[in-house]
Parts: C-alpha cells; sequence; structure tokens
C-alpha cells in the first residue's frame, strides 16, 4: 500500500511537503523586500504576505525582526 504513487497525496498534506524550504523561502521573500523598498518596509506581517504564508510563519522561524534581520545579513555579504 505504501508504494501507491499517489498514497503521499491523501496521507500528507501539500503544506507538510514544502515546509522544509519555507525558512530560505521567507529569507528570499525578505531580501527581495529590502532590495525594492528599504529596511523600513521590512516587517514581519510583510514579508509573510509577500510569501504567501501565515502572518505566524515569520515569527515561528525568526522569533523577531531582529532574528529576521540576524538570518538575513550573511546572505547580504555575499
Amino acid at each position: 500500500m505504501l508504494g501507491w504513487p499517489w498514497f503521499h497525496l491523501i496521507v500528507a498534506p501539500p503544506r507538510a511537503r514544502i515546509e522544509e524550504g519555507m525558512r530560505a523561502r521567507l529569507l528570499r521573500v525578505a531580501e527581495q523586500l529590502v532590495r525594492e523598498r528599504g529596511l523600513e518596509a521590512l516587517t514581519l506581517a510583510a514579508v509573510a504576505r509577500r510569501a504567501h504564508v501565515g502572518r505566524g510563519a515569520p515569527r515561528y522561524h525568526f522569533g523577531s525582526k531582529r532574528g529576521l534581520l540576524d538570518a538575513l545579513s550573511p546572505r547580504t555579504r555575499r
């Protein structure tokens, strides 16, 4: 039964399958937001809205705006 090609569609909801890349997706969206509108426009709500996720997702992954900025800083140094 577990070998059926459609089994994962029934057992695992779509959100669970994309969860592994959520943090990277949020960082990419935050980086785009800063480039387009500046650091003043960077809020957790704006990142969630642009990433098409719930408002709690950025807070879950980064804790606060400071946590998001700390995670974003190594990406912007490249």
